[in-house]
């Protein structure tokens, strides 16, 4: 079924609107729709400068590892042992840097330089405002533990709490993670220094491994949460969170080899046309073959990623200027057999290129933001659809 200006029009507008309340005034008063009240739709895209529905829910998030690793540093002083205080005060160190990292997403949230798209926002938000709540209470029982083993099983509950599956699905939801925060917001290396200590702390016997064996079912469960947004359901190829974290790797080799890396970016200028005309069902599968053309032309070091609706974004491990303006013309000519014949579609085409020698997320995100540029200026072009500096 194809889609009307109305409803392409709807999507756009989803794109880009705040999660506020807010109504169209040519629709009678008491008579709104699910996308007059945003918290209940269940698929929004957020535009985050400053939203107060965002805040909050990162606000959380920043106070869920705050109040854990306060658990943990509590616990320090007054344990039995040397060994035992310095296990409470790694767990602390650990889930400090996890909460730094959920900082500087919560500033990127308030500076609007985040992407997020939500499903039941206002679900996720009671789910994290239940578990703050909870830790509250875990904190006032803290000393009730009578010995080191006590002291284990209340740590127990809390990682439950942190491997709640609504953190997942906020992590999901975030398209862009900043690069400087993808480290600090992954618990696993925490979550495996905690089984190690927890085995040693309270023994081997059978209730203990199952409760070990149930925290790692939990995690497994979260962890497939996160693998699904690695990868774009409608091209098949990285999402933009997935992009940027396989990216990250190859980014740290490339500095350690002072290779120059480079950025390209594809727009399918008039996506909108796409969907007017195919539907969405079509749409996506002409969307999946355009990402698969462009896979074929590149090389199997390189990774594409789709980073908006009309967007895709290429990152080179190793290259030249030459290489990335013969890589872009094959592109374009590659991309137009793909389209029905009496479908006409405009491509631009913005490349940078450069070495990471200093801070590589900083770096990195200049190089992102001048192929932004350049393919800004490529799509105001009418001659030069290919730009590359």
């Amino acid at each position: 079924m194809k889609r009307t200006a109305r409803t392409a029009s709807l999507t756009r507008n989803q794109t880009t609107a705040p999660l506020r309340e807010t109504r169209d005034p040519s629709r009678p008063e008491g008579r709104d729709t699910p996308l007059d009240r945003p918290w209940h739709n269940p698929l929004r895209y957020i535009k985050p400068s400053g939203d107060p529905n965002l805040t909050m829910i990162l606000q959380h998030c920043v106070s869920i590892y705050g109040k854990a690793a306060g658990f943990y540093r509590d616990l320090a002083p007054a344990a039995e042992s040397v060994q035992i205080s310095q296990c409470w005060a790694e767990l602390s160190a650990n889930l400090l840097r996890i909460r730094e990292g959920w900082e500087r997403v919560l500033r990127a949230g308030e500076e609007g330089t985040l992407a997020v798209k939500i499903e039941n926002p206002h679900e996720l938000g009671i789910s994290l405002h239940e578990i703050d709540s909870e830790l509250d209470v875990l904190l006032g029982h803290k000393e009730s533990a009578r010995n080191v083993r006590d002291a284990f099983y209340l740590a127990y509950v809390l990682e439950c709490c942190l491997l709640s599956p609504a953190i997942g699905k906020l992590l999901h939801s975030i398209q862009d993670l900043p690069l400087r925060s993808v480290s600090e917001t992954t618990y696993d290396n925490h979550l495996l220094t905690f089984v190690r200590e927890f085995g040693n702390y309270t023994g081997s016997d059978v209730f203990s491994r199952a409760l070990v064996r149930s925290l790692r079912h939990l995690r497994d469960h979260t962890r497939a949460i996160l693998d699904r947004s690695k990868i774009d359901d409608a091209s098949g190829v990285y999402s933009r969170k997935g992009l940027r974290n396989a990216i990250v790797p190859l980014a740290n080799l490339a500095q350690r080899n002072r290779y120059t890396v480079g950025i390209m970016m594809i727009s399918v200028d008039n996506i909108y046309t796409l969907y007017d005309t195919l539907g969405s069902l079509q749409g996506d599968k002409t969307v999946r073959a355009l990402a698969a053309a462009i896979k074929r032309l590149v090389r199997r070091s390189d990774i594409v990623g789709r980073y908006d609706q009309g967007v895709f974004h290429v990152y080179f491990s190793q290259v030249k200027h030459p290489f990335l303006e013969h890589v872009a013309r094959q592109v374009l000519a590659a991309v137009k057999p793909v389209l029905p014949q009496d479908l006409r579609l405009d491509f631009s085409i913005g490349c940078s290129y450069g070495r990471l020698e200093r801070s590589m997320e900083v770096q990195l995100e200049e190089l992102f933001r001048k192929a932004e540029d350049c393919l800004q200026r490529a799509r105001l072009s009418t001659t030069h659809k290919i730009l590359v500096e």
